[in-house]
C-alpha cells in the first residue's frame, strides 16, 4: 500500500508542476517524504521534502505577503 502511495504521490507531483499548482504540488511531496518515511527511507523522505523546506514561502507563492 505504501508503495503505491509512493508512486501515487511522484505523478501527482508532475502532473501539479505541469499544471503550476504550487499548494498541490507541496502537499504531494509531504505526502512523499511521509510514505517514504514509514517506508523507512529516511533519505528518500528527506529528499522528497526538501523542495518545500529549502525555499522560503514566498518562492513557492510569488506576491504572498505583498498585502
Amino acid at each position: 500500500m505504501l508503495k503505491r502511495s509512493v508512486a501515487a504521490s511522484e505523478s501527482a507531483i508532475t502532473a501539479w508542476q505541469d499544471q503550476r499548482s504550487p499548494g498541490d504540488e507541496i502537499l504531494s511531496q509531504i505526502y512523499l517524504a511521509t510514505a517514504c518515511a514509514r517506508l523507512d527511507d529516511l533519505d528518500g523522505s528527506i529528499a522528497a521534502v526538501a523542495p518545500v523546506l529549502v525555499n522560503p514561502i514566498t518562492a513557492h507563492f510569488p506576491g504572498y505577503g505583498d498585502e
